[in-house]
């Protein structure tokens, strides 16, 4: 598994969420410190154990203190004790505290008693920090620290850069009896250690504009759809299998492998964060699959789901739809596996800092970036030739190609990889471990004629879908008859008549062999289209685009759809402004 290659230092992401660790702090200046000592388990909070509160306005009391620098310094246990400890969580603590010379007791010169519950002073927090820090004398003074027996530590402090003072701007006081609060230690602390302020970004609001994100628990965002779907009754299910089987039938009896791989929702992997007032379909649309596509005997299928929830690391982004750096890595590993069993354990994995702004944060208009480090698999003599070409897709992603062809450890034929935004994070995971792979971010049907030729050009075909997306791609776009029409070239073909009605074609089809697989291919000249124009293959044409219609565009020359008369007459509604050069059934058998 991936934890095997990565430690998991390298996969933690460094950003923090929303509010922060506490969600009391947000606003204070010292937040930043605070998050800053949280990080290095400096402190866990006030309010264990859920510990989601700091407290930051609370005095420190001596035993506190003594907890936090122990921790800072990692000081070893100790032997010191003191009359007036022995009740105390902090015990240990301030027994090591004592071992280590920088507590000596409150009551001198008999230092029988360390006073845990009392407040810490400034002063007293002057002379803990410096000789904690073992810190040289300092010549800054301030006006009211004359007469205190720390003056001295005071000085060294200021002189360190670990106090400015208490009255801002002019700071020429320290203000030694007040006590020290929470909030102040940690700017203490983090600039006694030089450790980096981590400023988070500020909380979600509490309400969002529109309908199509929800906020979840601990700032986990959901795409509406994925939590609040409508019920599917188990047929549509049904069908999916089968056109399923059918995508596979294309393929296979046009020469080319074929396999499919579905990503889960990030609702089915972390319901739990899901918000407790949506819908209960989600959770009973997402058995239903799975139980469905488990229960069909595939040799297509690669299944993720099991791979996922082997993983111990977080495997989405909080902030985003998608899988983060884990999940990616654990669902191209799993490909990888199905391919080439035991490839993915000989590669090495390059990091390279990078970050993401989450398209659901973005959803919401919150700037919400999160840091990761982006790993990418190399293996030893393969060194890829990738080139980018044009975007495919309303969002831009692009097509893209890998070449290896001195070491293809995966397939050594052309692949062509049909995949939606989950797949997007494969290629340069998987693309350089083929001889030759190209990268479709498109469901559309018909394909764009400018992607199409590269699947044509393909041996094997791989297309992976997201499960929100399952249903429509395939059963929507209709993946089947996608493929027919690419491939149709490598099938027999019997031309049909057809005639042009307006807004619509017609057109005759001839009975044939009894239980085949067919479809209607139309060869369309759709140069003239000004802008997309929608269509639903089952006769049901809806111009705004719902119930899934297929999308024709000026690039596209190639149309195909399922038979699903014996013979008989067809209706396709078309444009007046596209016309048919001309119309055939292949027979897949």
């Amino acid at each position: 598994m991936v934890a095997g290659l990565l430690g998991v230092a390298s996969l933690a992401v460094a950003s923090l969420d929303p509010g922060g660790t506490f969600g009391d702090d947000n606003g204070s200046i010292h937040e930043g410190a605070i998050e800053a000592i949280a990080a290095e388990g400096i402190t866990r909070g006030c309010n264990p154990p859920t510990n989601d509160l700091f407290c930051p306005s609370a005095s420190v009391t001596r035993e506190q203190m003594a907890t936090f620098l122990v921790r800072a310094l990692d000081l070893p246990a100790g032997s010191s004790e003191f009359d007036d400890i022995a009740g105390s969580v902090h015990a240990a603590n301030i027994a090591a505290l004592a071992e280590a010379g920088i507590t000596k007791g409150c009551n001198p010169p008999d230092n029988t008693l360390f006073c845990p519950q009392d407040q810490v002073t400034r002063e007293q927090m002057a002379t803990f920090l410096v000789r904690a820090l073992n810190l040289p004398g300092g010549t800054a003074s301030f006006v009211d620290t004359g007469s205190s027996v720390h003056a001295a530590n005071i000085s060294a402090l200021a002189e360190a850069g670990i106090t400015k003072g208490c009255n801002p701007p002019d700071n020429t006081m320290f203000c030694p009896n007040d006590p020290v609060t929470r909030e102040q230690m940690a700017t203490f602390l983090t600039r006694a250690l030089d450790l980096d302020a981590m400023v988070p970004p500020p909380p979600l609001p509490d309400d969002v504009p529109g309908d199509s994100v929800f906020i979840g628990t601990s700032n986990w965002l959901y795409l509406q759809e994925t939590i609040d779907p409508a019920c599917v009754d188990q047929a549509v299910f049904d069908r999916l299998i089968e056109e399923l089987e059918k995508a596979g039938t294309v393929a296979s009896v046009s020469g080319r492998d074929f396999a499919y791989a579905v990503a889960p929702n990030k609702a089915t992997m972390y319901p739990e964060n899901v918000p407790d007032y949506v819908g209960s379909c989600a959770e009973e649309n997402s058995t239903r699959l799975q139980t469905t596509l488990l229960a069909a005997v595939d040799p297509n299928r690669i299944m993720m789901w099991e791979a996922l929830d082997a993983a111990t690391e977080q495997l989405y982004f909080k902030h985003d739809t998608h899988w983060n750096i884990v999940g990616q890595l654990v669902g191209s590993e799993r490909i990888a596996d199905v391919a080439a069993p035991g490839v993915w354990d000989q590669l090495a994995l390059v990091a390279t800092p990078s970050s993401r702004q989450g398209d659901l944060a973005s959803a919401i208009s919150f700037d919400w970036v999160i840091d990761y480090d982006e790993q990418t698999p190399t293996l030893s003599g393969v060194d890829p030739t990738v080139e980018v070409l044009f975007a495919l897709d309303i969002a831009g992603r692009p097509l893209v190609t890998y070449s290896s062809p001195s070491h293809p450890v995966l397939s050594d034929v052309n692949t062509a990889i049909i995949h939606d935004s989950f797949g997007m994070f494969f290629r340069n995971k998987l693309g350089p471990l083929f001889e030759d792979a190209t990268f479709l971010p498109t469901f559309s049907h018909p394909i764009p004629d400018a992607a199409a030729s590269y699947v044509t050009d393909s041996r094997q075909i791989v297309v992976e879908v997201v499960e929100r997306n399952i249903l429509r791609d395939f059963l929507g776009t209709g993946t089947a008859g996608m493929l027919a029409a690419v491939l149709a070239d490598d099938f027999s073909q019997t031309a049909v008549d057809f005639n042009p009605k307006g807004e619509s074609v017609g057109f005759t089809i001839p009975a044939g062999p009894a239980g085949a697989l067919r479809y209607l291919i139309v060869e369309l000249d759709t140069s003239a289209l000004t802008g997309p124009f929608f269509i639903d293959d089952s006769g049901d044409y809806t111009a705004d685009g719902d119930a899934w219609p297929d999308e024709l565009t000026a690039d596209t020359s190639r149309y195909g759809f399922e038979i699903m008369v014996d013979s008989g007459s067809m209706e396709l509604p078309l444009p007046s402004s596209v016309t048919v050069d001309a119309a055939y059934v292949v027979v897949i058998e």
